[in-house]
């Protein structure tokens, strides 16, 4: 903890650097205060969730709404990282208490617990930060990590970082891995093997929303999907697209997962297409080819209405993105062969044949073919896609038990 606090002390000038002008390019004045630790003042003590990115909230979206929705007194704190996140955290849970986490220093974080009050903290995936786990647990703070995954790199860790990881992990009160194997590799990271178990993926709790209203996003015209892409993956999408015949190829969508790469994307994307750009109000029209939906908020209606979703960060180094809601509305999804994030998911559904997994462009041209011309086959993999995502779902339950257990227990005895 020492080697940590000192490297922070002798960066600071650098990382406080880093998030003034991140803030200002993002989220101003109000996401620099709260990371510095000037969160808004809670009246009471909060039930505290964190899930850093877009990644994660996406998969805590269905836990913080059924609690909002059975438990309308607990008083739910969320807090993310990023900007993205905090405009999806705005437009779906608009009641509810939203602030970025402060940075891991020491006095931002000390300032923050002050003022969020938490009671239970629970942090998402991977967030393991030493201040905040050590300040929390010197304030009687309950902590806990919920669908706690570990990446190769973090478990291979040098061996000074490796026990700042151990130290901090054994301030929590449990830790609910996704898998035996996440189970197994936090343990060997340094968590207490009697405060660990495993529970399941909770991002298999994919939204089951009431169908939004219709907005004209498309026109009504049929369209191919490409979700949450990543920089310089347009391209190939775009070269797979334009090889399908003409009479048979729809409108491509490209919904990017930053936004604010929109020129970026439209310099690598060919001249000759007409393109029409969601941020600039301009529509769709009958010779519209390809329709960027640069803005927050759109995913759910996109994936409802596809006729095939490529989920992007598959078809460049970056892992992947969550195919479990498309999946879950019964959406054909097709993915690169970059889905290491998502090793869990994409193999349960692989086993059940319902996703399409290509390994390049001229592949994903020949799969895009064959379920534009045989509808059949393309609702069959629709139907696959649901029903094995069902069958995993019970997964939310469980963490809500958990989430409320974990709730009581925190309460002083007077409650």
């Amino acid at each position: 903890m020492l080697i940590y606090r000192l490297l922070l002390g002798l960066l600071s000038p650098l990382l406080l650097s880093y998030l003034i002008i991140q803030s200002l390019r993002q989220g101003g004045w109000r996401q620099l205060r709260q990371r510095l630790g000037f969160t808004p003042h809670n009246r009471q003590p909060t039930l505290w969730f964190h899930a850093a990115s877009v990644g994660e909230l996406h998969a805590l979206l269905p836990l913080l709404e059924r609690l909002q929705q059975q438990q309308p007194t607990l008083p739910l704190q969320l807090t993310t990282t990023t900007f993205s996140a905090a405009t999806i955290a705005g437009n779906r849970l608009a009641s509810l208490n939203h602030s970025y986490l402060p940075f891991d220093f020491g006095f931002a974080v000390t300032r923050g617990i002050a003022r969020l009050q938490p009671r239970l903290l629970v942090m998402m995936e991977t967030e393991i930060w030493p201040n905040l786990f050590h300040y929390a647990k010197k304030q009687g703070v309950a902590i806990i990590i919920i669908n706690a995954r570990l990446s190769p790199k973090t478990a291979n860790v040098p061996r000074w970082l490796r026990h700042l990881y151990r130290q901090s992990l054994q301030q929590l009160n449990a830790l609910y891995a996704r898998s035996e194997a996440d189970h197994a590799a936090y343990i060997q990271l340094g968590a207490n093997p009697n405060h660990c178990s495993t529970v399941g993926n909770i991002k298999f709790a994919a939204p089951h929303r009431a169908q939004q209203p219709a907005r004209s996003l498309t026109a009504d015209r049929p369209y191919l999907l490409a979700a949450s892409t990543r920089d310089h993956e347009e391209p190939i999408i775009v070269a797979a697209w334009q090889q399908l015949p003409a009479a048979l190829r729809p409108l491509l969508v490209i919904a990017p997962r930053h936004p604010q790469r929109l020129n970026a994307i439209l310099q690598r994307l060919p001249k000759e297409l007409k393109i029409a750009v969601r941020s600039r109000q301009q529509t769709i029209t009958p010779t519209t080819e390809l329709y960027l939906a640069d803005t927050f908020g759109e995913l759910y209606h996109l994936f409802s209405h596809a006729l095939v979703t490529i989920i992007g960060g598959s078809f460049v180094a970056k892992g992947g993105h969550n195919l479990l809601e498309p999946a879950a509305l019964g959406k054909a999804v097709v993915i690169g062969p970059h889905y290491e994030n998502f090793y869990q998911e994409v193999t349960a559904l692989a086993n059940a044949d319902a996703i399409k997994i290509v390994k390049d462009a001229t592949a994903l041209r020949a799969t895009l073919l064959q379920l534009l011309t045989h509808p059949e086959e393309r609702h069959a993999l629709e139907v696959r896609a649901a029903n094995t995502v069902a069958q995993l779902a019970t997964v939310l339950d469980d963490y809500q038990q958990i989430i409320l257990r974990h709730w009581r227990q925190a309460a002083p005895a007077a409650d």
